[in-house]
């Protein structure tokens, strides 16, 4: 019996000894009052980290867990809180830019899945979205004078960049086209007399016997390029122009010269007779030239570009000199060994 009482005891003392070993803490910090971090949330936050495809050392997931307590005390001490509400404000934008990324809605359900398995659960992701805000708003307050003086990308540095990244900035190749164009109805007799009608003319037009301009002014259905001789504008080889006209269409008419007549054309939406007017290689756009997604020029693009990235390094030495500051003024016991 004493000898059965024996080995329950060492065990109990193994047993309190990992345990005390699993909570011991691995540092200490104190601005406002005093905060242990223990080995357990430690090695919790380096699994994280690996679970995530993250090699770090222990002692740099450290010193991150001393800078978030600081960031917090200093933060609570010098007046900068973050709300629920704001927080629940955050954690549905993040919602919204996942959705805007995957193409599609997302249900709460699915959300909440991405979110743990990344942070291992709501509320840790939420406290993560919590402290980024409060570490925005600490910042952009506490070292105002550092954002205040970011630096205008001069003209140098916007010509380099240019020319470092200029095939970046390419028109792909285009064609303008005109088009005697007739509005598929969906009424297969209807439908079949159009088509016929537009075979003729194209025959005609192939001939000699009309122009493609009269074509135009005597079959085309669309009201909106009649009196402009059937102008369609530029079209290059994308998805949207393949889903609104086909394959066949676009195979065929980014081959054409200027000058070329082809048809008839059969797509999702119209039956056409197509005209090439000008036909454009890939060209790389100059500084002055406009981005017709963005509505700006190059250079303003690349400039805005350039100060974004400015602003994101002033941001940085700003969160640095806080960051710097509260470790002095804090005491920090680093027991991990």
């Amino acid at each position: 019996m004493k000898k059965v009482l024996s080995i329950l005891s060492i065990l109990l003392v193994m047993v309190t000894l990992s345990a005390a070993t699993i909570s011991s803490p691995a540092a200490t910090v104190n601005l406002t009052k005093n905060k242990v971090i223990t080995m357990d949330q430690l090695n919790k936050e380096v699994e994280l980290y690996t679970k995530n495809g993250v090699s770090v050392q222990q002692i740099d997931v450290l010193n991150s867990l001393i800078d978030e307590i600081l960031i917090e005390q200093g933060a609570a001490r010098d007046g900068y809180s973050v709300t629920d509400s704001e927080v629940e404000q955050l954690y549905a934008n993040q919602k919204k830019s996942v959705e805007a990324q995957a193409g599609r809605t997302l249900t709460d359900a699915e959300f909440e899945s991405l979110v743990t398995e990344s942070y291992g659960s709501v509320d840790e992701y939420k406290s993560y979205l919590k402290l980024q805000y409060l570490t925005q708003i600490y910042v952009s307050g506490a070292k105002a004078d550092v954002l205040n003086n970011v630096a205008e990308p001069t003209e140098n540095e916007i010509k380099t960049w240019y020319r470092q990244n200029s095939t970046n900035f390419t028109l792909p190749e285009r064609v303008r086209l005109s088009l005697i164009a007739m509005e598929k109805t969906g009424d297969s007799a209807t439908d079949s007399k159009k088509l016929s009608t537009l075979q003729s003319c194209y025959n005609d037009i192939v001939s000699g016997k009309i122009t493609f301009e009269k074509g135009v002014q005597l079959y085309s259905e669309d009201t909106d390029s009649l009196s402009i001789g059937g102008d369609w504008g530029f079209m290059a080889d994308n998805s949207t122009t393949r889903t609104n006209m086909g394959d066949n269409f676009v195979n065929t008419v980014m081959l054409m010269d200027a000058g070329d007549i082809e048809g008839v054309f059969e797509t999702p939406y119209i039956y056409a007779i197509v005209k090439c007017t000008v036909h454009l290689d890939p060209t790389i756009l100059t500084l002055n030239d406009t981005i017709e997604e963005y509505g700006i020029t190059v250079r303003e693009y690349i400039r805005q570009g350039l100060l974004y990235q400015n602003s994101q390094y002033a941001f940085l030495n700003a969160y640095n000199e806080l960051l710097a500051d509260l470790r002095n003024q804090a005491k920090i016991n680093i027991i991990l060994k």
